[in-house]
């Protein structure tokens, strides 16, 4: 399961380059691990930490991309491929990546809220 020249092996290193500059101290946590559980943790947090960066109107795609994938479906993505490989190999729960994403619909619904609440002009409830 490869997309165009991006073999599994170079899409875990790019995983580990994502992880390596986004959370040093996790990277460096990894560095502890054997290859295999440090390759799959390194897929693992590029998979959230790319989830967690879409904006909210992006998410209904990824979860259909992700859905998809995770049933089999083609899926031509550098971090959906990468990440289906490590579902596999370590036997993650299907459901859990499509609960991830809903959690992070949740968070924008939950950001958005907060920032209608606090518009100029905008007074809160008083409480009693």
């Amino acid at each position: 399961m490869t997309t165009g020249s991006n073999s599994l092996n170079d899409l875990y290193t790019q995983a580990a380059a994502v992880a390596r500059t986004a959370s040093r101290p996790f990277f460096l946590a990894t560095r502890c691990f054997p290859l295999d559980l440090a390759h799959s943790s390194h897929a693992i947090y590029w998979f959230c930490q790319y989830t967690r960066s879409l904006p909210r109107a992006d998410l209904d795609h990824w979860s259909d991309l992700v859905s998809g994938g995770l049933r089999g479906r083609l899926a031509r993505h550098p971090v959906v491929e990468v990440f289906l490989d490590t579902v596999e190999h370590c036997s993650i729960p299907r459901d859990l990546p499509l609960e991830l994403i809903d959690g992070v619909r949740m968070d924008h619904d939950q950001a958005d809220n907060r920032r209608r609440q606090a518009l100029p002009g905008d007074v809160p409830p008083r409480r009693p």
